[in-house]
């Protein structure tokens, strides 16, 4: 069976496809009502209903997604899928895997839920004053929901301001100007967790100070450090044809060639004199 084809769809496309099977045939365009995206799904345990997402989808008044009373939604929540997928994240420069894509559906969804209750019918209409209304509304559907699961929701919003040159449902105005999804979603714990396993950025004076260091030492030395790494690699030529022709093997080398091991002695033993003849 044939891989199916990663290659990112034209976003000025009426109809873009969406999807391909294992046989590399379309298995979904944009306007379908169920973008199946299994033959992207690694792990073949996922059942059907996680590795697909179907726009047919009953809301929080009882009506459904593909109603004509929803157009609005659907039209939005599909344009914010499509460049999720498509056009790498201002902050993580990345696009959205289909099975991430899937889970970011669901979030969109719960959204769209709040502003039906919210007597606003289009994603564009979130603003700032819904963000707290929002988080309430999620705790009020999953009270012990997690940090980590609030930030995903919340980031569903932040979404619609990044991407809003790309989408008609953006909203210009940053919903939470003076704040953070980490900070509003309470996920501090996990936030430090990555801060700690970054390495601490050097400040710029910093910065500026060793490059400038650097090559002013180049620009002083470069002659000798030329002079060094030649004489090294003489000496490493020179004692290269004795022990080939000993034919004398490194025991941590797994290779049959003389050469190699002749080369891997030599080179060991002379880097270990570098600093004698740089001196």
């Amino acid at each position: 069976m044939l891989k199916p084809n990663f290659s990112r769809i034209k976003l000025n496309s009426d109809n873009p496809i969406i999807a391909f099977n294992l046989s590399g045939n379309v298995a979904s365009y944009y306007h379908d009502n169920v973008w199946d995206f299994r033959a992207y799904i690694k792990n073949k345990n996922v059942s059907k209903s996680r590795a697909i997402i179907d726009f047919d989808i009953v809301l929080i008044d009882g009506s459904n997604l593909l109603e004509e009373q929803n157009k609005s939604f659907l039209l939005g929540v599909k344009e914010f899928l499509y460049v999720r997928n498509n056009i790498a994240h201002p902050k993580s420069g990345k696009v959205l895997s289909p099975q991430s894509l899937i889970s970011k559906c669901s979030s969109a969804i719960t959204l769209i839920n709040y502003l039906i209750g919210a007597n606003k019918r289009n994603l564009s209409l979130i603003s700032q004053l819904d963000v707290t209304p929002f988080i309430a509304f999620v705790k009020s559907r999953n009270p012990k929901v997690a940090s980590n699961t609030l930030s995903k929701y919340l980031s569903v919003i932040e979404d619609l301001h990044h991407y809003r040159d790309q989408i008609s449902c953006g909203i210009n105005k940053h919903p939470w100007p003076n704040s953070s999804v980490i900070h509003l979603s309470g996920d501090h714990k996990n936030n430090e967790q990555r801060i700690k396993s970054q390495t601490p950025q050097i400040p710029d004076d910093i910065c500026v100070a060793l490059f400038r260091q650097s090559v002013n030492y180049l620009k002083e030395n470069s002659q000798r450090i030329i002079d060094a790494h030649s004489n090294i690699e003489r000496k490493i030529e020179e004692a290269m044809w004795p022990l080939i022709k000993s034919k004398k093997k490194a025991t941590n080398i797994n290779s049959d060639r003389i050469d190699v091991h002749a080369y891997y002695l030599t080179a060991r033993t002379y880097s270990c004199k570098k600093t004698q003849v740089m001196s």
